[in-house]
């Protein structure tokens, strides 16, 4: 708190967000990138970089904890693994959760062209199933717009 010169009767946000993106070829789905990010108050703190595998800041007051979560190598050997490895197969998984509940009829897809960019649909679901973490499920398999080519994984 002393760092981002707040004290501690304010109320403050960290937030993070990660996950990945994959492409599919076909029936294989391919790792494309990852993403695991903090930020605080709103504001970029420190995020993943996947090819150098290490943290990345431009905020001095975040330096200490990118340098300690640097040295610790098996860390950033781990947060690599499961954005290119585990991730990937949490998103296929869920994918095969949706598909089986979108032929199955327990979720309605609605779609229509996204008003910024019109070569794309923005959809919407609502779930109706009763399996444990459905909607949980649905909102991240389908999140925002979508590239028919490019599914995204995000959990905020």
């Amino acid at each position: 708190m002393k760092r981002m010169r707040h004290n501690e009767s304010d109320l403050h946000v960290l937030q993070w967000r990660h996950g990945c993106e994959v492409e599919q070829d076909g029936d294989e789905v391919k790792f494309s990138k990852g993403i695991n990010e903090y930020g605080f108050d709103g504001e970029d703190l420190m995020f993943f970089d996947i090819k150098e595998s290490q943290w990345v800041t431009t905020v001095d007051a975040a330096l200490p904890t990118k340098r300690k979560w640097d040295n610790v190598p098996i860390l950033n050997q781990y947060t690599k693994g499961y954005l290119e490895k585990e991730c990937v197969d949490w998103l296929n998984k869920f994918r095969e959760y949706a598909d089986e509940d979108l032929r199955n009829g327990y979720v309605h897809l609605f779609a229509k062209k996204a008003s910024d960019d019109k070569s794309k649909l923005k959809l919407t679901c609502m779930p109706v199933c009763h399996r444990p973490f459905c909607s949980g499920i649905m909102q991240a398999a389908i999140v925002g717009h979508i590239n028919p080519q490019i599914f995204a994984y995000f959990i905020f």
